[in-house]
């Protein structure tokens, strides 16, 4: 479990770079428009989830062991050279290898996201025990998204340009040797687990496959909250650098905000996961989604002081709360729907990647179209600190308010319920 997980903190570094600094990174160093930076973001997180969709079918298809862990062998080096070149690329290419090197990156992120995530089924061999794995994955994370926290304080903390682009630089190294090691190491510490897809599936047409996984309950509630959840969630974080110089004409904020978060999640997830041993799944995601609106309206009265730091870390502990329980969600609800011996495992995974990877796509242009309209009020004016700061608190409450009210009138039927 522990090998498994540390794939994590690889998979984290990266993925918080792509949400939190890559939008600011290229705006800000490689010379693209704020709109052209978005339509390439959204447009590959879209292409993300499709191909995940995609990629998940094959391997059920073919039912072949080997499948999920070749996906890591050939997407890990190709995701951590891409990612390292990202961030070299405005100081010796130029604009255009910089959008190759990021095409190239979100590829290789792929096969290894359908590879190691689906995994967790073959990981989390009971319901007790997925609990477990999701808060030793998510503690992983948390390391992931606090050295990217800490990074970023360091680098848009030196207002050199020449300094700066060499400190990207080094991220961008360090990032990539980071994904490849661990990714390498979850691949090596699965491969004698038993492949958990039945013979049957690989003739089954996906519409079939389709339809038996969304007449499941307990898997049709997770897809819904996943959405809703990646979607507008993390609105706030994904707007901290550009937040960062709205209100305080300096970047750096944003990474003492990140770490802050991510020092919440860590501490907390231990402590969630013995609430998971006396509490379902459910009720934790209850929980954590309402400490997310008691910690974005803290912040939004303490914003600027240092009493905003306490909710930075309710806000990480809340994060951890929804996520820990939303992956063990998902893992028990793909087994309650294995009972008949029908399906794989790789498309329940992959149809739920593809949506939080839309979602989260929808997340990116919502974030686009609300700087671009704070852009009006000029960079660090009234207007454009207020409008930034409203959608940067509104909207994550408003996704976790749906959620609550999803979860309020959801009953899982007896034959799905999870623990």
């Amino acid at each position: 479990m522990l090998g498994y997980s540390s794939g994590n903190l690889g998979k984290s570094f990266v993925w918080t770079a792509f949400e939190s600094v890559l939008l600011y990174f290229l705006v800000s160093q490689s010379g693209m428009t704020l709109p052209s930076a978005g339509i390439l973001l959204t447009s590959l997180m879209v292409w993300d989830g499709l191909a995940d969709l995609a990629i998940a079918y094959r391997t059920d298809r073919t039912g072949r062991q080997a499948g999920l862990a070749n996906l890591i062998r050939v997407g890990a080096p190709l995701c951590a050279v891409s990612f390292a070149m990202i961030f070299a690329a405005p100081a010796f290419g130029g604009m255009i290898l910089t959008v190759i090197a990021v095409i190239a990156g979100r590829i290789g992120y792929t096969l290894c996201d359908v590879g190691h995530n689906t995994l967790l089924i073959r990981v989390a061999s009971n319901e007790r025990n997925a609990g477990t794995v999701s808060g030793l994955r998510l503690i992983f994370s948390a390391l992931g998204a606090g050295c990217v926290g800490l990074a970023l304080t360091q680098i848009l903390g030196t207002h050199d340009m020449g300094k700066q682009c060499n400190a990207f630089i080094a991220f961008g190294l360090v990032g990539g040797a980071v994904y490849f090691i661990t990714l390498f190491t979850a691949r090596k510490a699965t491969l004698h687990l038993p492949f958990a897809s039945s013979a049957g599936s690989a003739r089954v047409a996906v519409r079939v496959l389709l339809k038996r996984m969304i007449s499941n309950a307990s898997y049709r509630q997770v897809l819904g909250v996943i959405a809703i959840q990646s979607a507008l969630i993390p609105f706030f974080t994904r707007a901290l650098p550009f937040l960062s110089v709205a209100a305080f004409d300096d970047a750096a904020w944003s990474g003492w905000a990140l770490t802050g978060v991510t020092l919440g999640q860590s501490l907390s997830l231990p402590l969630w996961m013995l609430v998971a041993k006396r509490r379902s799944s459910r009720d934790i995601l209850v929980i954590g989604h309402v400490g997310l609106l008691v910690s974005m309206a803290g912040l939004a009265l303490t914003f600027g002081i240092s009493a905003a730091a306490v909710f930075l870390g309710l806000l990480g502990a809340s994060q951890a709360a929804m996520n820990m329980s939303v992956w063990a969600l998902l893992a028990s609800s793909v087994k309650s729907g294995k009972v008949d011996g029908s399906g794989g495992e790789a498309l329940p995974v992959g149809l739920f990647l593809a949506t939080l990877k839309a979602a989260s796509g929808v997340g990116t242009t919502l974030l686009t179209s609300v700087l671009a309209l704070s852009e009006a009020g000029g960079t660090g004016g009234l207007r454009s600190v207020n409008l930034v700061m409203y959608a940067s608190i509104g909207i994550p409450m408003i996704g976790s308010a749906l959620i609550l009210l999803v979860s309020a009138r959801s009953r899982p039927s007896a034959g799905c319920a999870v623990s």
